[in-house]
């Protein structure tokens, strides 16, 4: 398996899921294992925190997903959708501690 870094600062600003959903994920990653890919840049994990985190945990089998490793054709899309994904949060967040004047 590729070395994969996990970067604390990174992973701090993405979402967490709550533990519903998180509890279903871990199910489903029980049942069918890792199939949605984990996106990887330098060794670095973009994208894949949550199901990587309980890959570990678990430590049942084989990590299954393929590792994408961001090129410099595969970089804006993955990064774009990261990014947007990074954007509704803080934007969420923003929403719930607006003080009504």
């Amino acid at each position: 398996m590729q070395k994969i870094i996990i970067d604390e600062e990174f992973r701090m600003l993405l979402p967490k899921l709550d533990g519903l959903t998180f509890e279903s994920l871990e199910k489903n990653i029980l049942e069918h294992g890792v199939r949605d890919p984990l996106v990887v840049w330098n060794d670095i994990l973009i994208d894949g925190y949550n199901r990587y985190t309980i890959f570990v945990s678990l430590m049942t089998g084989n990590l299954n997903a393929v590792l994408k490793s961001l090129t410099s054709e595969s970089s804006i899309p993955m990064l774009k959708t990261s990014l947007r994904t990074l954007i509704d949060s803080l934007e969420e967040l923003f929403e719930s501690i607006k003080i009504d004047r």
